[in-house]
């Protein structure tokens, strides 16, 4: 549009009045021109309204696998379904072969002791075997000690005024032979129910049956010789007998080079008249010197 001729418009120069123009008759068309350039494209107008759809065409050939899209949020877990009916239990399998054989266990500990069974009966007594030759005598053995004193007996009936007791020594030292009796030459008191006899100055004779006690004493000097010293403790004592069987001992050990005191005392009870009693030394070599013998009647029980 011409903007001069468009200014000096009617409707330009005033427009408060309104002007309406009225086409006039169609001129000659005139020859055509000269095609211009082609303008600019202008901006792309509103889009329509969308047409009807089409009829579906064929289906086209599948196209090639797109690259995987990225991996998707995990969804929720869905409510956990009913439990479906247990099936049918199939048919056994057939056995495995058998596995090899494992290494032995460590042994366990030893279980407790069960309760003792009841004792068995009592089998049948077998026959006697024959009878053994007899065996050869041992050796006697040490004289035990002397047991307790038993109870005071009853009162015996009064007897005489005449002395109940017999009492020797012998003041001359004498040497000992084990075994051997000691001599007694001295008697101090004599009394009937005891026989000396000066041929046997180392035998008293109990005359009755009865109770009788004795007594005896002796001072061992030293070992003086070589045989005495080498003698084992047991060896070294004192003992009483009754028709040769040892009744009491009075024991020590002689390696002291000192002097022994040995003493005892004891109750014999005679069932026998005519019992001989002597005292005997087991010291080999060893001088006896002041021994004292006493015997004692205490009367018929």
């Amino acid at each position: 549009m011409n903007i001069c001729c468009y200014n000096n418009r009617p409707e330009r120069r005033n427009p408060r009045i309104k002007y309406v123009y009225l086409p006039g008759p169609a001129g000659p068309a005139g020859s055509t021109g000269a095609t211009g350039a082609t303008g600019a494209t202008g901006p792309a107008g509103i889009q329509g309204r969308a047409g009807e759809p089409g009829a579906t065409g064929a289906t086209g050939a599948t196209g090639a696998t797109g690259p995987a899209g990225i991996q998707g949020r995990t969804g929720d877990i869905g409510i956990t379904g009913a439990t479906g009916a247990t099936g049918a239990t199939g048919a056994t399998g057939d056995t495995g072969a058998t596995g090899a054989t494992g290494g032995t266990g460590a042994t366990g500990a030893t279980g407790a002791t069960g309760a003792t069974g009841a004792k068995g009966g009592t089998g049948t007594i077998g026959a006697t075997g024959a009878t053994g030759g007899t065996g050869a005598t041992g050796a006697t053995g040490a004289t035990g000690g002397t047991g307790a004193t038993g109870p005071t007996g009853p009162r015996g009936a009064t007897g005489s005024t005449q002395a109940s007791e017999t009492l020797a020594t012998n003041f001359s030292a004498q040497p000992s032979a084990q075994s051997g009796a000691l001599s007694f030459y001295d008697n101090l008191l004599a009394h009937g129910s005891v026989s000396r006899n000066a041929s046997k100055p180392d035998e008293f004779v109990l005359n009755n049956k009865g109770v009788y006690q004795i007594d005896y004493q002796a001072t061992v000097n030293p070992c003086s010789t070589d045989e005495c010293k080498t003698n084992s403790p047991q060896n070294h004592g004192l003992y009483a007998s009754a028709n040769g069987n040892a009744m009491a001992c009075s024991q020590w050990n002689m390696a002291s080079s000192d002097d022994v005191y040995a003493t005892k005392t004891f109750v014999f009870h005679n069932k026998t008249p005519g019992t001989i009693i002597r005292l005997h030394s087991k010291s080999r070599g060893a001088e006896i010197s002041e021994p004292y013998f006493r015997i004692g009647y205490l009367g018929d029980v």
